[in-house]
């Protein structure tokens, strides 16, 4: 199984998000070492695994979206994820999902 942990940019807006597939919750906290970024208690405590995804915003506004396992082409698992990412940064910069906003949480 391939493993892959990077970083998407959101590009017009300042905040970014650590993809995190088919990797273990070590190896995540591992990738912030590598960076010489330590995650605080509360983002260690929030960093736990409950089903196939998680989506986490911390307070600075990064967002980690980690998937389980390695997600097959059309995962719903993935498209979930992506949904709350997209929903955490929307709310974070203010905007709501109304018929005018669409475009912009496409």
């Amino acid at each position: 199984m391939n493993k892959k942990i990077f970083v998407i940019s959101w590009a017009i807006y300042s905040f970014d998000v650590l993809v995190c597939l088919g990797v273990t919750r070590d190896a995540i906290i591992q990738y912030f070492k590598k960076f010489k970024q330590e995650l605080s208690e509360d983002e260690l405590g929030r960093l736990v695994m409950f089903g196939d995804g998680r989506c986490i915003m911390f307070e600075d506004g990064q967002t980690i979206l980690w998937i389980k396992d390695m997600p097959k082409k059309g995962s719903s698992v993935l498209a979930h994820e992506i949904f709350h990412a997209v929903i955490f940064l929307m709310d974070r910069i203010g905007i709501k999902l109304l018929d005018g906003s669409d475009e912009a949480y496409a």
